[in-house]
């Protein structure tokens, strides 16, 4: 096998033709042991590894510069490559394999790459992320910069919600700067990239970024109201990166506060469902209305009672509303119960005006059956309210606060976590008022939904909880109904016979 056609399996083969290649490789390597080539058989297999193009780029980089994830991940597998030492792996002209996917556009790569750091909530790993999104070629170049040449801002938004907590965000495009002393929004205003400029502008908190915004909005009015490809505004952007400043400026050169996403949400839903209490008050002041509902039928309150209490008060408070429900007839209280956030259950039960326990959503279940299933059934139908439900990476799972469980869980455990953190939510929903026994359309009691998952094993903390408090299954209920009725009709008919 020509050892330069490994390039091209690595960029263009499917990971099997690939996996192929590298194990007749391996054979001949074997082969020639057995006949004491050891060290040339050595050389050989190293030579494949690091065979490189007239560029410097190995197999690792031309997996990434076509987006091929299968190969590069068997790559790094194969290699033991420790995804610590990516931004050191470098080309001739000392370029990462990052700055070489954003070039590509290689959005599979790249979020794969961003993934690897973030499912650590380790502080030391968001600093390898951050060194190799920041990481310069011999010309000082970083992936950002070439992230804010693409029209597809697909991962330059990637780069900057990643680099949202960096922790010399206020002196980013100061020290981001190539050997010509350009900044990311240099090389964006170069390409005339609108969409880029906005989003270096106001997806960071960049004090420099105002009088910037001031000037662009006295040349060009009409860049105050449009939208990216989700639909998102300058302000949507400003709310989701937490930029109080940009977003009071925005307002203040007359951004309206309605205006929405693809999705119908308003910068209202984007600041309840990020938990930014600041941002929502501020909204609420401008006018922006906690009615608007978006594609689900669900207002910026939904949002709020999923991850933030404070907002929800908040809104609450300000908008001067009692109860709204969701295109499922969801409350917000569900909407707790499903992301496990015991602070807002506690928080609308113990409310004057406090939400019916006993409401049911269109499937027939009440907010004790939701607290039984979650994280077993696949109730939801849309691929918002998977998040709800604790399908998605994002959504909160709650522990046992009596226990010290830290408040949210990631990793493999991430799924225990989620079953018993619903346990509380069961203790707050009995707690306040709601049916033990109540069952729903499908004739199903919360101990049926605990008992019989239509995914995962069931919960047993909740199941023993459930009998130990006299729960019963649909089955067992209408048993136990049936005898009462029974026992009745004979008692009454025994005193008829003792009366004739």
């Amino acid at each position: 096998m020509d050892i330069k056609s490994i390039l091209f399996y690595a960029a263009e083969g499917s990971a099997s033709d690939f996996e192929a290649q590298v194990k007749q490789l391996e054979k001949r390597r074997l082969k020639n042991v057995m006949h004491s080539n050891l060290n040339e058989s050595s050389e050989k297999i190293d030579e494949f590894w690091d065979t490189k193009d007239e560029k410097g780029r190995n197999v690792l980089f031309h997996a990434a510069i076509t987006d091929n994830l299968k190969n590069f991940l068997f790559v790094m597998k194969k290699r033991q490559i420790q995804k610590e030492t990516l931004h050191f792996i470098t080309d001739y002209n000392k370029a990462t394999v990052l700055h070489w996917a954003t070039q590509y556009n290689c959005i599979k790569i790249v979020r794969e790459l961003i993934q690897m750091f973030e499912k650590s909530e380790n502080s030391a790993e968001r600093e390898f992320l951050y060194n190799l999104i920041l990481a310069k070629d011999c010309e000082s170049v970083t992936p950002l910069h070439i992230a804010a040449t693409k029209l597809d801002t697909k991962i330059l938004r990637m780069f900057i919600e990643s680099l949202r907590y960096y922790p010399a965000a206020s002196k980013l495009y100061l020290t981001v700067q190539d050997k010509r002393l350009r900044t990311p929004i240099h090389y964006a205003a170069c390409k005339v990239n609108l969409e880029a400029i906005r989003i270096l502008l106001v997806g960071v908190n960049l004090p420099q970024a105002l009088p910037v915004i001031r000037l662009l909005q006295k040349k060009k009015t009409v860049s105050m109201t449009r939208q990216n490809r989700d639909g998102m505004t300058a302000l949507h952007i400003a709310v989701a990166a937490r930029n109080l400043d940009a977003v009071q400026l925005l307002i203040e050169l007359e951004c309206s506060v309605d205006l929405v996403d693809n999705e119908q949400r308003t910068p209202l839903h984007y600041a309840a469902e990020h938990g930014y209490p600041e941002i929502v008050r501020f909204l609420l002041s401008q006018g922006a209305r906690n009615s608007t509902r978006d594609n689900i039928g669900a207002t910026p309150a939904h949002y709020a009672a999923q991850f933030s209490v404070e907002c929800l008060k908040i809104i609450f408070e300000e908008s001067k509303i009692t109860e709204v429900n969701d295109n499922e007839n969801r409350s917000c209280l569900m909407w707790a119960v499903c992301s496990g956030n015991i602070d807002v259950i506690n928080y609308l039960i113990q409310r004057e005006d406090t939400p019916k326990r006993a409401a049911r959503d269109k499937h027939g279940y009440t907010a004790l059956h939701l607290a039984a299933m979650v994280g077993n059934e696949k109730i939801g139908r849309t691929p918002i309210f998977w998040a709800c439900m604790g399908g998605q990476s994002h959504t909160l799972h709650c522990m046992i606060k009596d226990l010290s469980f830290e408040w949210r869980t990631s990793g493999p455990n991430s799924r225990p976590a989620c079953l018993v953190g619903k346990f509380d939510c069961v203790l707050s929903l009995l707690k306040g008022g709601s049916g033990i026994n109540a069952f729903g359309r499908l004739g199903r009691t919360p101990l049926d939904c605990a008992l019989l998952p239509t995914q995962g094993p069931p919960n047993k903390i909740i199941i023993d909880h459930l009998k130990s408090e006299s729960a019963l299954t649909y089955y067992e209920l209408k048993n136990a109904a049936a005898i009462l009725f029974q026992r009745c009709w004979r008692r009454r008919k025994l005193i008829r016979a003792i009366r004739h």
